[in-house]
């Protein structure tokens, strides 16, 4: 049978995936075992060359659009490897290990390989960098204090080392997430994922970084606008009141996210839900999941927001 997901764009257009979450889970399946997972809902795709299968009937004039992406800059870098001959490289490996037990490092040959943990660009403390690790443990090796200054600086990913932990009164967590960095030619560079309060540029935060971090080079490859939405608006007030009545939740405060959001592209629109507070879903982790019963309760929550504002806009109308 056709499968429930698959992989497809606009109007059904087939989209060959070299870089994205992929759906795999298709009806009917079976998990045959009682120890092992077996069920595949989906799985990352990272690939530089794909095969490309167009089913249609015409033989001239089609075109075939190529997007290729990169690795993902908003999410923690969870996995790097280095080759070294250095000797005594399992005794090295040893230490770091035994310094560092929040990543995991493994040796085979000469390579060494390093496991983080992956998560969302706007949380990096909530993972762990894989890549800054790597270049932590060359520092110490080698003795390179640039190398060393780097991890420093950009390790927990809030700001605070390079002074750059700017809030507003209602964003508290500025965030600097490394999720890709290459060395060719004998440059190092790698990707930072800022997210900054509404009150603070780009250019001032760049800035800042050029003068903490002492980097030969920053370019600025673009952003968007901080979206805020009056707390005091009808919009929040009456999502407020939704998450509330439904939830029984009276305590928690609103909060303004560095998570992005694709209602910044329309006005008078907010993000809202559906984590709830004090749960860790893995967000853009491996096991990425909802619990049955917070989907369940978000989607009562989602009603009653939908009909609150229809009637406060048929309200308007009268």
């Amino acid at each position: 049978p056709d499968p429930y997901f698959y992989t497809a764009g606009n109007d059904g257009d087939i989209v060959t995936e070299f870089y994205s979450v992929a759906p795999m889970l298709e009806f009917p399946f079976s998990n045959e075992s009682l120890t092992d997972s077996m069920i595949i809902i989906s799985e990352i795709q990272n690939r530089t060359a794909g095969v490309i299968t167009y089913y249609g009937d015409i033989e001239i004039g089609i075109v075939i659009r190529i997007h290729v992406l990169g690795e993902a800059t908003n999410i923690v870098l969870a996995d790097a490897s280095i080759s070294l001959d250095d000797k005594d490289l399992e005794d090295l490996v040893n230490r770091y290990q035994a310094e560092h037990k929040e990543v995991k490092l493994t040796l085979e040959g000469n390579k060494v390989t390093f496991k983080g943990r992956a998560c969302h660009g706007s949380l990096p403390w909530e993972g762990v960098n894989a890549g800054l690790h790597l270049l932590n443990f060359l520092g110490d090796i080698k003795d390179n204090k640039v190398l060393k200054k780097i991890f420093v600086d950009y390790e927990k990913g809030d700001g605070k080392a390079i002074k750059g932990d700017y809030k507003s009164k209602y964003f508290d967590s500025s965030s600097y997430c490394i999720g890709k960095m290459k060395y060719e030619d004998g440059v190092l560079s790698f990707f930072v994922n800022m997210r900054l309060p509404e009150n603070v540029t780009s250019e001032v935060a760049i800035e800042n970084v050029k003068n903490m971090t002492k980097a030969d080079e920053v370019k600025y490859l673009g952003g968007s606008e901080a979206l805020l939405v009056d707390p005091e608006s009808n919009l929040i007030k009456l999502l407020l009141q939704a998450y509330q009545e439904e939830t029984n939740d009276y305590e928690s405060k609103i909060l303004a996210i560095g998570g992005g959001t694709y209602a910044r592209e329309s006005k008078n629109s907010v993000a809202f839900g559906c984590c709830f507070p004090g749960v860790d879903n893995k967000i853009h982790d491996n096991d990425e999941f909802i619990n049955i019963d917070e989907f369940n309760k978000s989607i009562a929550i989602y009603a009653h927001g939908i009909l609150s504002l229809g009637q406060d806009l048929a309200k308007d109308k009268r």
